[in-house]
């Protein structure tokens, strides 16, 4: 039934002129009693939707108890997240980088980590895929660049490198950003 539907949607938008890359998307709730408001059933068939955003080689999900509990979770951690930046919980370090031939350490490269007061060091690869799926990662950068101007590693005349989400280069104004580090650099030296 699904795969009917989403062929006469894609039909449909054809024959309407074509928008170029559009794919329907399902999410489906499947109603085992009457116990829940249909507000709240729609709710849960939205929260199915979400999980396939993105991913166009599925477009179809049923909705699970456990992709609430991830939900819940994963705003739980936004908000940590934004708790932690304010109070220091992440952390910055310089990574050196060498030259092969010479194995001379010719730069650096900024890495963050997450020293989170109760659960511990988290690994970036938990907490950056979120606040760049909830538009909130340039707070991040914002913060790193600052760490790194604060730190002495300029001090070396080594070059330090950082990733940058493509969004903060977008939303932010880099001259602005860096003029505000700049002068951080020379209050903390």
């Amino acid at each position: 039934v699904l795969r009917r539907l989403q062929e006469e949607i894609t039909r449909y938008m054809k024959e309407q002129g074509g928008t170029a890359g559009f794919l329907p998307a399902f999410g489906i709730y499947g109603i085992d009693g009457w116990g829940l408001a249909v507000s709240n059933m729609y709710d849960l068939a939205v929260i199915a939707l979400s999980s396939v955003k993105g991913n166009y080689a599925q477009r179809v999900s049923r909705y699970d108890s456990r992709m609430k509990q991830k939900l819940e979770e994963d705003h739980r951690l936004l908000s940590e997240i934004q708790r932690a930046l304010e109070n220091g919980e992440i952390t910055f370090y310089a990574q050196p980088k060498c030259n092969m031939r010479t194995g001379k350490i010719v730069g650096l490269e900024s890495l963050v980590r997450w020293n989170h007061p109760e659960r511990g060091l988290i690994a970036p690869g938990v907490f950056i895929p979120l606040l760049e799926n909830n538009g909130l990662v340039t707070k991040l950068d914002l913060y790193v660049w600052e760490e790194v101007c604060r730190n002495d590693i300029n001090i070396t005349c080594l070059a330090c490198t950082f990733n940058c989400c493509d969004c903060s280069l977008k939303w932010i104004s880099t001259t602005t950003s860096w003029d505000q580090c700049i002068k951080i650099w020379i209050c903390c030296h």
